[in-house]
């Protein structure tokens, strides 16, 4: 038996000094930047700065909020040990059948009114928030994790309405060929030929995976986000988030030098290799359209208006820099920046190749983009805000009390 109460050791992976939600003179520079730039694109492309508010932050605060509590809670439960997360739980529900019974009527009218999909997420995420509420003491630190997240949706905002000005001031697909020229030359390979071999022999259901993986990315990096905030503090999150806002900047400026799409724009995927229903050629075929019309002042009322649909860079890749910022952010948790690293390597990767949505040299421009991201944030941030350490057991303390009160020892 050992007699050391987990109120005594220390969860937090930081110094304990930024427990305080925060941005520095570097965040509100950059957002300050990004908007007079964004004024300025808007003015040379001679278009409207028409912003669809609603429609971004129904797909950030409700589809992007869901699928990253998901993931999130996923990982925590692969990832940490079983008395720190689903144990105290069960023995709980074991306790009080009445609380059992109604958790199981709440579940089952999710799962009678929503598909089986949405409902797992929607009944996981529901679970999750309420027994993390339960537990904490300070309910402030749930809160904590908006300011990292509205930073996040303020910079996003500003990605796509320079995305779509920028459409609108360059050819969006005018340096594809040289792309491509590059990948033969450097590589001997031309990614549209691959994907179309590959697209053609591969069963329905391996198409649909590798769709499923790659449109998971935003979850991923929302589920990071989340728990760098609550299992460090809301500091370590904002950096985080800094990173990733330098990371568009970088990829932004290089884009108004040479906008590219992607392979898909100049060889788009057979229609029979994967059904009309694939998201993939539905949301290629879409962004082409998009940024040509935009380019030719095609200015139709759905395209108009600055939405998510405005993402259109093909160099650098986003979908390589974004997951390695994230993997550096959660290595002083072990188990999970292994799982995420296997995430990246073994799935995403292959899903951006095959899928036809970057060239390989966009993945050396995303490699290169991530280092010089992290490079720049750890420059511009301020001492300590980051000196973490990995340890064994890397939760708030606040959390630990809710387990095992002092009182108590663990077996």
């Amino acid at each position: 038996m050992r007699t050391e109460s987990l109120r005594d050791q220390q969860f937090f992976v930081g110094d304990g000094k930024h427990d305080r939600p925060f941005l520095i003179g570097f965040d509100y520079c950059l957002l300050g930047v990004l908007v007079l730039l964004a004024f300025a694109a808007f003015q040379r492309a001679r278009l409207p700065m028409l912003v669809d508010f609603t429609g971004i932050a129904e797909a950030y605060w409700l589809g992007t909020a869901a699928n990253s509590t998901f993931a999130a809670i996923l990982l925590a439960v692969c990832c940490l040990p079983l008395e720190q997360t689903l144990a105290p739980m069960l023995r709980r529900f074991g306790q009080s059948k009445g609380l059992l019974f109604l958790i199981c009527l709440v579940v089952a009218g999710i799962f009678w009114a929503m598909p089986w999909r949405l409902a797992v997420i929607v009944a996981v995420d529901a679970l999750g928030v309420a027994e993390l509420t339960a537990r904490l003491e300070n309910r402030m630190r749930l809160a904590a994790v908006l300011i990292p997240a509205l930073y996040l949706f303020s910079g996003l905002i500003l990605v796509f309405a320079l995305n779509h000005a920028i459409a609108g001031i360059e050819d969006p697909g005018k340096y594809d060929y040289f792309l491509n020229r590059i990948d033969g030359l450097l590589f001997g390979v031309d990614v549209s030929q691959l994907a179309h071999w590959t697209a053609l022999r591969l069963p329905k259901w391996a198409a649909s995976a590798l769709e499923s993986v790659y449109f998971s990315l935003f979850s991923a990096l929302g589920g990071t986000l989340l728990l760098v905030a609550l299992l460090h503090d809301a500091c370590y999150a904002v950096k985080y988030v800094r990173t990733i806002m330098i990371c568009y900047a970088l990829a932004l400026a290089v884009y108004f030098v040479l906008p590219a799409k992607g392979p898909y724009n100049s060889a788009p995927l057979p229609t029979q290799s994967f059904g009309l229903e694939s998201r993939t050629i539905e949301t290629q075929e879409a962004l082409a359209m998009r940024a040509e019309q935009l380019w030719r002042r095609q200015l139709k009322p759905d395209v108009i208006q600055v939405n998510p649909e405005d993402y259109f860079i093909s160099f650098p890749s986003l979908h390589v820099a974004l997951p390695i910022i994230a993997f550096w952010f959660l290595r002083p948790w072990k188990r999970m920046a292994r799982i995420f690293l296997f995430y990246f390597a073994a799935l995403l990767l292959p899903s951006i190749l095959l899928l036809e949505w970057h060239y390989l040299i966009d993945f050396a421009g995303g490699f290169l983009t991530a280092a010089l991201a992290i490079a720049l944030s750890e420059r511009v941030s301020e001492p300590g805000e980051s000196r973490v350490k990995s340890i064994p057991a890397p939760l708030p303390a606040q959390i630990a009390r809710a387990l095992y009160p002092s009182e108590q020892s663990v077996p």
